[in-house]
């Protein structure tokens, strides 16, 4: 029992979640393919990137139906992981990858053009301030402009050589960068960089996954273990908010100073609506299938890629129904060929069971879910995750098979 406690990841007792049919999966790509962003244009118009292992190299992906339909594009890569994509306009897009490669297309991605960089690390980070000045950021504390719209970058001075991950202008002077255990800012277009020291970093490091800012002072960044962090005076102090989970959160993105959501590890989707003040757990329908990306069109419509290929949408997202939930009860934990449930939730329900990178293994409908015990003999040794499921409720929890 204690050891279920301890491994559980996701801070249940006193939290909310937000409970209903509104995440939706409206694309299940196949073959399945770790999809790191998606990007979209509008309500209709979109990509999405990952990475193909079998021998294809029709890992971009354009839908103009609102995820309905999606068409495959050629990036000229297979195997290749593409990590951020930057939507110019309906037909202009950037995407960045391993190996010092950026590729852009300007015609709605009929044909993709790889870009002379000048570095071989890896380019997690786009942005661009207009359509023809941009800035990239990457492993070893790469930064890199443009103002020709990609056809050549200039590599900027940085002492650092941290990872960057993340970089975000919020005008043509002032931008931030952020990656594993650092926050640079520049107030002159890139010129120069400086670390901000005072940022709360927590032990024993914080990797800063993604920087956004809904307004030229409001700005957030997401890190591992489940931290968000937010500053009011245009990055250059900043506060730690409380997220309620300990997961990785891997991106988020906001439409306004109060609305945002953050996604992450084992299927962790957070909404705020009050500025991260409170975040609210929200249920996939994916599981606890990794979420890598979000991007939220507008307070109500927004989309996210997953780890095993999926993509998931929501309509709604601002009339969501919170309820409070409780921890889920499982003895003996480890166990070998069975695990006991108590507490739960009387009546008919139904339980999943997943590994811990994301893959169902286990389920069932029950008709009386009360002191519920489960065969788990046919499963391998190792840690999962169970959630029962009744109407408009959920309890879950980890344990280990031995």
């Amino acid at each position: 029992m204690m050891m279920c406690r301890f491994l559980l990841l996701i801070f249940l007792f006193n939290s909310y979640i937000a409970l209903s049919q509104s995440w939706q999966i409206v694309k299940s790509f196949n073959p399945e393919q770790t999809l790191h962003s998606v990007d979209f244009l509008d309500g209709l118009t979109g990509y999405t990137v990952g990475a193909l292992y079998n021998n294809s190299n029709f890992n971009i992906h354009r839908t103009t139906d609102g995820g309905k339909t999606w068409v495959d594009q050629n990036s000229g890569y297979t195997g290749m992981r593409f990590m951020k994509i930057w939507y110019q306009d309906r037909d202009i897009c950037y995407m960045s990858s391993n190996d010092g490669i950026i590729i852009k297309t300007i015609d709605a991605g009929l044909t993709w053009k790889t870009l002379k960089t000048g570095t071989t690390e890896q380019i997690w980070g786009l942005h661009f301030t207009d359509k023809n000045t941009g800035y990239a950021c990457g492993s070893r504390g790469l930064l890199m402009k443009t103002i020709d719209a990609g056809e050549t970058w200039e590599i900027l001075p940085n002492p650092k050589i941290n990872l960057l991950q993340s970089i975000f202008f919020i005008d043509k002077n002032i931008g931030l960068a952020v990656g594993s255990n650092i926050l640079l800012r520049t107030t002159d277009a890139g010129s120069t960089w400086t670390e901000v020291k005072n940022f709360p970093y927590k032990a024993p490091a914080d990797w800063l996954r993604k920087i956004v800012f809904p307004t030229s002072s409001i700005g957030y960044a997401c890190a591992d273990i489940g931290r968000i962090y937010k500053t009011t005076d245009a990055g250059e102090s900043w506060v730690s908010l409380e997220s309620g989970v300990q997961e990785a959160l891997m991106d988020m993105d906001f439409v306004d100073e109060n609305i945002g959501l953050a996604v992450g590890f084992n299927g962790t989707i957070l909404k705020t609506v009050d500025g991260g003040l409170n975040w609210t757990l929200m249920p996939s329908p994916a599981g606890i299938d990794h979420n890598f990306g979000i991007d939220m069109v507008d307070q109500n419509l927004a989309f996210i890629c997953t780890h095993r290929g999926k993509i998931l949408k929501i309509q709604n997202l601002t009339s969501i129904k919170e309820i409070e939930i409780t921890n889920l009860d499982i003895y003996p934990n480890p166990c070998s060929d069975f695990i006991q449930l108590t507490d739960v939730m009387q009546g008919p329900s139904s339980y999943k069971i997943y590994t811990s990178d994301g893959k169902e293994v286990l389920s069932q409908e029950l008709v009386e879910s009360k002191n519920t015990k489960i065969s788990v003999s046919s499963l391998p040794t190792g840690t999962y995750i169970i959630r029962m499921i009744q109407d408009d409720k959920m309890q879950q929890s980890r344990f280990v098979k031995m």
